[in-house]
């Protein structure tokens, strides 16, 4: 589901509790509201959570997202199509590439990008340096 819900569940006990965050499928967020004696005193319940959200709220809400290098947002599937990956931010990127080589390929073919010539002047790391110089 996406946009605003919440589920609530009322626990007897701490396994109870644990129990049923276990039951849950992959979740983006998983937000714990709780008292420092409370999480003194619930067992593996966050151990268990975080395997099941990408992002940890403690005392507070799931906001807007806001795109910078430090955010993260994802966790197990369904909530994203692959969890090894961010969905909003800096990281975002490695979600939407497929690496492709082209050995030996002329350069008539060769995008801009691995020419050369680095027609686009962009950074490239070249033998383990980066440089926007051309490639003699």
């Amino acid at each position: 589901m996406f946009g605003p819900a919440a589920l609530i569940v009322s626990c007897k006990s701490v396994e109870e509790a644990q129990r049923v965050v276990e039951s849950l499928g992959g979740q983006l967020t998983g937000a714990v509201h709780a008292t420092e004696k409370d999480l003194e005193n619930a067992g593996n319940i966050i151990s268990v959570l975080q395997n099941k959200a990408g992002r940890l709220i403690f005392n507070g809400y799931p906001t807007g997202v806001e795109v910078n290098a430090a955010t993260i947002h994802g966790g197990p599937f369904p909530a994203t199509t692959d969890s090894r990956f961010t969905s909003v931010g800096c990281e975002a990127v490695k979600r939407w590439i497929k690496p492709v080589c082209f050995q030996q390929a002329p350069r008539s073919i060769l995008p801009p990008e691995l020419q050369n010539d680095n027609p686009r002047k962009i950074w490239r790391l070249v033998n383990n340096n980066w440089t926007k110089d051309p490639i003699s």
